[in-house]
């Protein structure tokens, strides 16, 4: 499986348990704790947004996942369709998540800790 490297500080998912999921016809947005609490009480929050989604899927077994979001570049979906992407994003305590769509935004705000 060949990879490409989604590695931005905000990307990772090592500070993350379970992600926030919402799911709407075509568009599946994700978000997720990106950092520890910083002094002032804030933590830093990104929402990944796919768009054009044709297929999202769950696994609770991370196997082996470092927590971080990768794009499969060669992907079975994707070698025929080119114009879609296969995104892969694992929480290592919580499982994997597998969205194949024609876009991704990246949010990352920080907000006050719950």
């Amino acid at each position: 499986m060949a990879v490409e490297d989604r590695v931005e500080d905000r990307l990772l998912t090592r500070y993350a348990g379970a992600p926030h999921v919402t799911m709407r016809p075509h568009e599946t947005m994700v978000e997720f704790d990106s950092s520890l609490v910083e002094p002032d009480g804030l933590n830093w929050v990104t929402t990944l947004r796919f768009k054009g989604v044709t297929d999202f899927r769950f696994a609770e077994d991370p196997g082996g996942a470092d927590g971080r979001l990768v794009e499969i570049v060669d992907s079975p979906v994707v070698v025929v369709r080119p114009e879609l992407h296969h995104y892969r994003i694992a929480f290592q305590e919580h499982g994997v998540y597998d969205i194949i769509g024609t876009e991704m935004d990246i949010f990352a705000d920080r907000a006050a800790h719950a």
